[in-house]
């Protein structure tokens, strides 16, 4: 009979194996690769012969996860490889907010978490006193790098730059302003 077999680093017992309590001469068991390893070579099988355990031939090597998959205008900054344990950050091209996990790892099951790049948004176009809104414009909510062009009514002078653009950080530039006139006068 042998005794309940030490296992190499990253090998583990079999479902089966872990429920017996006595291993009599002729017994085979089965290992497998503990969790986050897969098989590198060797026979998956020990068998009990006079008292000890045969020879353990089963190796195995860290999971790798391979590169993670990215969203649309999205890429990672692979921070320690992509085997098991590994972590990556994602991160966004300019004009896109990251949403969802700000890090990944590397387990058993393939990287975790989800994130998504969104397209960095300013809200509806500012109402500007005294004035129209000249460019062709159909959208309600204006994104990154849009331009609205304003133009004041009749009696009005535009002060400032004419173009309004939907910035990085969500918010308009400079807006314009319409300052009345009388007679040739400033007011």
């Amino acid at each position: 009979e042998c005794p309940k077999p030490v296992l190499k680093e990253n090998l583990v017992l079999s479902d089966s194996a872990l429920l017996k309590n006595n291993f009599p001469n002729g017994s085979v068991i089965s290992l497998e690769c503990a969790i986050g390893y897969e098989v590198d070579k060797g026979s998956s099988t020990i068998t009990c012969v006079g008292g000890e355990w045969s020879h353990q031939e089963l190796t195995c090597k860290k999971k790798d996860c391979g590169p993670p998959k990215p969203s649309p205008n999205m890429e990672f900054e692979i921070l320690s490889g992509t085997l098991f344990g590994a972590y990556a950050r994602p991160y966004c091209d300019r004009g896109y907010n990251l949403q969802g996990s700000t890090a990944r790892q590397c387990l058993a099951n393939g990287w975790t978490g989800r994130s998504t790049c969104v397209l960095v948004t300013c809200g509806k176009p500012p109402e500007i006193p005294n004035s129209v809104i000249v460019s062709d414009h159909k959208k309600e909510i204006m994104e990154f790098e849009d331009v609205i062009e304003y133009d004041c009514v009749d009696g009005y002078t535009l002060v400032g730059n004419a173009s309004v653009v939907c910035q990085e950080n969500g918010k308009y530039s400079s807006l314009p302003q319409c300052k009345g006139y009388c007679m040739g006068f400033r007011f």
